[in-house]
């Protein structure tokens, strides 16, 4: 069940990214109360670039989810539970920091 912008604003206001420039993904931003269910708490907010847009990572205590709204219309949502995945690394780039998330095999 969805939970409410409010809520949402509540919790992003308990980050410590308060400052961030969340400029380049508005439109997930609204959407995400429609998919943040009841008792999900928010760790972790921030953008970046998946599939090539721009995009929404959000880290809660049971998932990591991927949201880029089209410029027009659309939607790609991805979800990874927490308990399928096995690593997450990083590569520290010019511009950009590249992660990597690796699912358990098997």
């Amino acid at each position: 069940m969805p939970v409410s912008k409010e809520e949402i604003d509540t919790q992003l206001k308990k980050l410590d990214n308060l400052e961030y420039d969340y400029s380049m993904v508005k439109k997930e931003l609204a959407y995400l109360p429609e998919v943040i269910e009841k008792g999900e708490i928010i760790h972790a907010i921030t953008s970046g670039s998946w599939k090539a847009r721009s995009s929404l990572i959000v880290a809660t205590q049971r998932r990591i989810l991927l949201i880029c709204k089209g410029v027009l219309f659309g939607l790609e949502q991805a979800e990874i539970p927490l308990k399928e995945i096995s690593a997450i690394s990083h590569k520290i780039g010019i511009m950009y920091l590249n992660l990597a998330i690796r699912p358990f095999h098997g």
